[in-house]
């Protein structure tokens, strides 16, 4: 009798989707010579089953990083940038965006007044950020790709017109959930 201690490794770093995965092993053993295996006999067979289970992830990024900031400088009305978003999941999902000012720029040092308004456009279409719920940008029931896949965003800089002057900013906060 002799005792074997066999390892399976599932290399690191898949982004498959979610869900189970099975498979079967058959482990046999033959009696004969090791160097003449044509002639080996086969004495047993055993069966493994193996499971691995792969839980929902999904994974968003601007630019490719956590967050990213778009700097105008001096504000001018009509003034863009641009950046990516970037997104994979593994399971149906919907991508949601909220901004913390309600779609303008805020005075940061001097409240009370005129704030900066922008449009924001996710893929050429226009988003509207006035609402505080959130608006969502994305949605795809079948799934998505395991692959990085990026969406085009800009934002424009609207009329400046009796502002105060100081620093203008807001934060818009991009979600990606499954289901």
């Amino acid at each position: 009798t002799s005792t074997n201690t066999f390892t399976v490794r599932i290399p690191a770093d898949q982004f498959v989707r979610r869900g189970t995965y099975n498979d079967e092993i058959v482990v046999s053993l033959y009696q004969g010579q090791a160097n003449q295996p044509a002639q080996a006999v086969l004495i047993g067979q055993q069966s493994v089953s193996l499971t691995s289970v792969t839980p929902t992830v999904a994974q968003i990024a601007l630019d490719g990083q956590g967050q990213t900031t778009l700097d105008f400088g001096f504000l001018t009305a009509g003034t863009v940038r641009e950046a990516e978003l970037f997104f994979r999941t593994n399971a149906a999902y919907r991508i949601d965006a909220t901004s913390e000012h309600g779609g303008v720029l805020q005075n940061v040092f001097q409240s009370g007044g005129n704030p900066v308004p922008y449009q924001l456009r996710v893929d050429g279409s226009l988003v509207d950020l006035t609402s505080p719920a959130l608006i969502t940008l994305g949605l795809t029931v079948a799934g998505s790709s395991t692959t990085w896949e990026t969406i085009p965003l800009s934002v424009t800089i609207g009329p400046v017109s009796g502002v105060l002057p100081g620093l203008f900013q807001d934060v818009i906060t991009f979600t990606i959930s499954n289901f």
